[in-house]
């Protein structure tokens, strides 16, 4: 059986651009949002399947689901994977995942965080590498969406400073734009 990740808040920038990198990987991405949007709309595109709710059965299949510290902990697709025993991570801790075997670059700061990784991933390609990514934003001079898996040697992660979420990452390279 192929494998599944369910993302809670799939069309936030946080989580997409995991789940276009997932995507990426030929992995079964399914999410819920409370609304649709631009970005939900291309991930659809790309394959993944979208909820529009928050229900106990948008889980049903996922051998994951992401969330995040935005999402309250009650939230019934939380719940539902707690009670079907249906792994529940955190997204800081899930990117770690994709870290393993590359040289990670982790961007992080109070401003400038996706500017500061895309034009870190952009000198990569012109450099020659092919990095991964995975950003807080789509940013239009990489052609690619806010996430994207590759077989180069690095990963340019943006690293999200709330919720002291930066204790979850080990990373070969720390950018700090500011504090």
């Amino acid at each position: 059986m192929p494998y599944h990740v369910h993302l809670v808040g799939i069309g936030g920038v946080g989580m997409s651009s995991i789940a276009h990198y997932l995507l990426d990987l030929g992995i079964i991405v399914s999410g819920s949002d409370i609304r649709q949007n631009e970005t939900t709309t291309k991930l659809a595109a790309r394959g993944a399947t979208i909820f529009y709710s928050h229900k106990g059965t948008c889980v049903q299949g996922a051998a994951v689901v992401v969330t995040s510290d935005a999402i309250p902990s009650d939230n019934p697709e939380i719940a539902q994977a707690h009670k079907s025993g249906i792994e529940v991570v955190k997204r800081a801790v899930f990117l770690q995942r994709f870290c393993a075997g590359k040289k990670s670059i982790h961007v992080t700061g109070t401003h400038g965080k996706s500017t500061t990784s895309a034009m870190i991933a952009s000198v990569l390609f012109g450099a020659g590498a092919d990095p991964s990514f995975l950003l807080g934003d789509e940013v239009h001079g990489l052609h690619s969406n806010s996430g994207k898996a590759s077989k180069g040697a690095q990963i340019v992660v943006e690293a999200c400073e709330a919720f002291r979420n930066l204790s979850c990452y080990a990373t070969d390279f720390a950018v700090i734009t500011n504090m």
